[in-house]
């Protein structure tokens, strides 16, 4: 799964990269997102350990981490 961060410009990139080593699950990458280079953070579970409690867990702390680097890159809250 993955959550739009803003738009991928070159003047982030190593911001964004950087971030990744902060995070302790999940990465930073660049996602085509409705014609136009995005930001995203991405985080895969294994179908085996899928639960609704942990599928939802992580969709909330991947939306807000997103978030959050979102507001970092720009004033808008676009996605």
């Amino acid at each position: 799964m993955y959550s739009e961060c803003g738009s991928a410009q070159p003047k982030h990139f190593e911001a964004v990269l950087r971030k990744n080593a902060q995070l302790p699950v999940g990465a930073f990458g660049i996602r085509d997102v409705d014609g136009a280079a995005a930001f995203v953070l991405v985080e895969t579970l294994p179908a085996e350990r899928l639960s609704a409690p942990r599928l939802a867990r992580t969709v909330e702390r991947i939306a807000g981490r997103a978030d959050t680097v979102e507001k970092s890159l720009t004033p808008a809250d676009e996605r």
